[in-house]
């Protein structure tokens, strides 16, 4: 019965990892430091970090640094949805969504025999796996040619079909910031 307790006080620690990565964004999606093409970025690479770490640290530890790793696997998740809606125009878009969704589900068929075949080569080996995977994504995350941080992408109900859209318009916005510089 003490083992139930136990897990039941683990699961809910893992649960608050969510939360915290919602919250964190909160404050550092639109920050002029941060903005969402480097939130994804930095929360993919320190994600990495934290699954490598996991590898090789004391068993102990394994209930806190997977508590990391949740938080660290969110973050990205959560900015690159507006950094994605924010650059590219609808059509782009939807087939790009409609696409990772179809790769998302067979991801979800295939991720789990990948693991287990990880977890029986040694039981901590997943941590490697997943890190490099979040190493490849944040550098894709990286590759993403602009963040649309401090830039006004709100238009009024009339202007919507007379202004350029997302990733366009950011890159106009660079360049006056580049000969303003």
């Amino acid at each position: 019965l003490e083992h139930i307790g136990k897990s039941v006080d683990s699961v809910i620690f893992f649960l608050l990892g969510e939360p915290i990565a919602i919250i964190i964004s909160l404050f550092l999606i639109d920050s002029k430091s941060f903005g969402r093409k480097n939130l994804t970025f930095i929360g993919m690479l320190v994600g990495a970090f934290c699954y490598f770490i996991g590898y090789l640290v004391d068993r102990n530890a394994t209930i806190f640094v997977l508590f990391l790793c949740i938080v660290f696997t969110k973050l990205p998740f959560i900015s690159v949805n507006p950094l994605s809606i924010e650059l590219y125009q609808t059509h782009y878009r939807t087939m790009a969504v409609g696409f990772l969704y179809c790769i998302g589900r067979v991801g979800s068929i295939i991720m789990p025999t990948i693991t287990l075949s990880l977890f029986e080569a040694n039981t901590y080996l997943p941590y490697i796996g997943f890190g490099i995977s979040m190493l490849i994504g944040s550098l894709f995350a990286y590759s993403v040619p602009y963040d649309t941080n401090d830039r006004e992408l709100d238009l009024p109900p009339g202007e919507v079909s007379s202004v350029k859209h997302g990733l366009e318009q950011v890159k106009e916005k660079n360049e006056e910031i580049e000969v303003l510089k």
